[in-house]
């Protein structure tokens, strides 16, 4: 799995930082602590929890019904994952990789988790429970990625994020390795993405006024981030722009540049925004 997370203005992390990090939630997983689940009409939770809840990642708009998992004083947010009754089921985590963006202040981590029982899933019930407000909720999951952002360093800027597949396989912009046929719902997974529905398409389709671009369409490209909240903002009216970047390495761009450089150009088009193209900042702003 990965996890990327901003850090703000915090300082580099370090290792020492990164051998807490892990230290500390083996021991919130060793505390073996209740999951309590919550299942609530989406109208009713969007009302008490407001968008909190959410933590990274929105909900499709057809899902009416919510699950919720709520870790007292450490988690809380919507899932539509299964919930193990109690944190001690999870067995451990191992912290595999780290990446870290001084640039854009971002750290990203690769982990994996070892769960402790073998079909160990379970879902607990909120019985008795103090459920937090949705202020609360908001401190809470920014703590909890706080806690996330102190991990190592390992100085390198730019690129792209790697994410372990299925049966060893190893996905990166650059290359893919493993034998076996790539799981693409594995890799979402792992990515920590989600994947563009035909009803994100539809949805597309509906607010922009066009038919969706062919890469869409066609589930070329396939998963993404937040991009629910950003049809949400685009249907309220809320002005935003798009950035993209390239890292041209000879005098011509290839199939590799051009492929994105079409669908923003489709973007860019499609929801009449600024577009700002960037970039890296080291010697290939030589190259033409």
């Amino acid at each position: 799995m990965r996890l990327t997370v901003q850090i703000g203005k915090a300082p580099d992390p370090t290792e020492a930082q990164f051998i807490k990090v892990a230290e500390t939630i083996n021991a919130l997983l060793a505390a073996n602590q209740p999951v309590h689940v919550l299942k609530l009409p989406r109208s009713q939770a969007e009302e008490t929890y407001k968008k909190a809840m959410y933590n990274r990642h929105a909900v499709p708009e057809s899902v009416t019904e919510l699950t919720i998992a709520y870790i007292e004083g450490l988690a809380f947010s919507c899932t539509g994952e299964a919930v193990v009754a109690s944190t001690g089921l999870v067995g451990s985590i191992t912290i595999n990789k780290t990446k870290f963006r001084s640039a854009k202040k971002e750290l990203e981590v690769q982990y994996t988790v070892e769960e402790a029982v073998k079909g160990s899933v379970a879902v607990a019930e909120a019985n008795g429970v103090a459920l937090p407000t949705s202020e609360a909720i908001a401190v809470l999951n920014s703590d909890s990625v706080r806690v996330a952002a102190d991990g190592p360093v390992e100085g390198e800027n730019g690129g792209g994020a790697e994410g372990p597949g299925a049966g060893g396989q190893m996905v990166t912009p650059w290359e893919v390795e493993g034998d076996q046929e790539i799981d693409y719902d594995r890799l979402i997974k792992s990515f920590g993405s989600m994947r563009i529905t035909e009803d994100v398409v539809s949805r597309i389709e509906r607010l922009t006024g066009r038919k969706c671009h062919r890469f869409l369409r066609r589930g070329l490209f396939f998963s993404h981030r937040d991009l629910t909240q950003l049809l949400d903002m685009y249907e309220k009216g809320t002005k935003f722009y798009l950035y993209t970047g390239r890292g041209p390495s000879s005098e011509s761009l290839h199939l590799g540049h051009l492929i994105p450089f079409h669908f923003t150009r489709w973007l860019q088009a499609a929801f009449d925004v600024p577009l700002v193209i960037q970039l890296t900042d080291d010697e290939k702003f030589q190259v033409p």
